[in-house]
């Protein structure tokens, strides 16, 4: 699986949660699979930057659904852009 395959994997994934507590655990899961598989630190963050200009899209999207789906999809990519902002943000307090 290439990682642009992988990122729609967990596009759909984060799609598919219920609530911001399952979305963060999908990006936790995530953040340590590209930990365990010792990518550069450049490519992690070019994976996140692309993650999140998925969720960016899909909330374009989502004004074209039923307003109930669309205000879960758009909770869900609200909630793992923020811990993609924070996880970023401790990133490069460390670095």
């Amino acid at each position: 699986m290439t990682l642009e395959e992988y990122r729609l994997k967990v596009v759909e994934r984060l799609t598919a949660c219920n609530d911001s507590v399952a979305a963060g655990s999908v990006l936790a899961e995530v953040d340590l699979t590209l930990l365990n598989n010792r990518m550069s630190p450049s490519l992690q963050e070019r994976f996140w930057q692309n993650l999140h200009g998925d969720l960016d899209n899909l909330t374009d999207q989502a004004c074209f659904l039923d307003k109930p789906v669309a205000a879960k999809i758009n909770a869900i990519a609200l909630t793992a852009q923020a811990w993609m902002a924070r996880n970023h943000l401790l990133m490069t307090q460390e670095g």
